[in-house]
């Protein structure tokens, strides 16, 4: 049993000298300003360390569908039993999605109307559950845990 009490011990030592260099040479690096990783972005290339040489970007990565498609995604952050925006105004094929941010909390959305066109089921902290709206009309939608919890997606054409 001595021994087993010596090794944790060193092992001990071991990872306090290790975490203390470790913060040793990451305030050295913070007060002398030197990058841990010089990277430099310009519009149409990369040069990740300094006499490297240079790499095209993809026109497609450039182009402004990558922003169109960014459009057709919301987001809706719930947390503190809250729709964090309680109403959105879209387009159809926009895509939404519901992220639970709440820490100690369970929900589950679903669509009021009689079709009930989604439901998340148990969304547990930190998952997320989405629906793409393709038709128009007014979305009245609801958590089942927390009733008093409402919102409503507006989708326009």
């Amino acid at each position: 049993m001595r021994i087993k009490k010596e090794g944790d011990v060193v092992l001990m030592i071991v990872f306090l000298l290790f975490f203390a260099v470790v913060g040793y040479y990451l305030d050295y690096i913070e007060e002398n300003d030197i990058p841990v990783l010089p990277f430099q972005k310009t519009s149409s290339s990369l040069n990740i360390f300094p006499g490297a040489k240079e790499i095209e970007m993809p026109k497609e990565i450039l182009s402004p569908a990558i922003e169109e498609k960014e459009e057709k995604i919301r987001i809706i952050e719930i947390k503190n039993t809250k729709f964090n925006p309680s109403e959105l105004n879209i387009t159809a094929g926009t895509t939404v999605y519901w992220v639970n941010k709440d820490p100690k909390r369970v929900y589950q959305i679903y669509d009021k109307s009689p079709k009930q066109r989604f439901n998340s089921f148990r969304l547990d902290p930190f998952e997320s559950f989405s629906y793409t709206f393709e038709e128009k009309g007014i979305y009245m939608f609801n958590d089942a845990v927390f009733t008093f919890m409402k919102g409503r997606i507006i989708v326009e054409p």
